[in-house]
């Protein structure tokens, strides 16, 4: 079982791929249900949970207190990559969207895709 840290593209799309869950969000200030059967909390309300998984939104800086509470902490790109085909994975500060969108012209004829925050979410 999953959980996720942050409501959004990337995380929401995990929960459709594996099922209803819960998620963690740092503009949440009640907790409700959406229309695909997650429950969004608070990050405030989140316990330390040794029976889940915990996957961060892209966004997330290493330094959330969400982050740091973690036990079983995995990547989105973790996740999936054991059932994934060939890929190139682009992280740091600054140009991530520039290279993947080169990287993804430059691989085109191929049937590259990008993905991420930029293109197709993984789930």
């Amino acid at each position: 079982m999953y959980e996720y840290f942050g409501y959004g593209k990337t995380t929401k799309a995990l929960a459709s791929h594996f099922g209803a869950a819960n998620f963690y969000d740092d503009n949440v200030k009640e907790k409700f249900c959406d229309e695909d059967g997650n429950t969004i909390y608070p990050s405030s309300a989140y316990k330390p949970n040794t029976t889940c998984t915990q996957v961060p939104s892209p966004g997330i800086n290493p330094t959330n207190p969400l982050i740091l509470q973690a036990v079983n902490l995995m990547s989105e790109y973790d996740v999936f990559a054991s059932t994934m085909p060939k890929s190139v994975w682009v992280s740091g500060t600054n140009g991530k969207t520039t290279t993947t969108s080169m990287i993804e012209h430059l691989l085109s004829e191929d049937g590259a895709v990008s993905g991420g925050n930029i293109g197709n979410p993984l789930g």
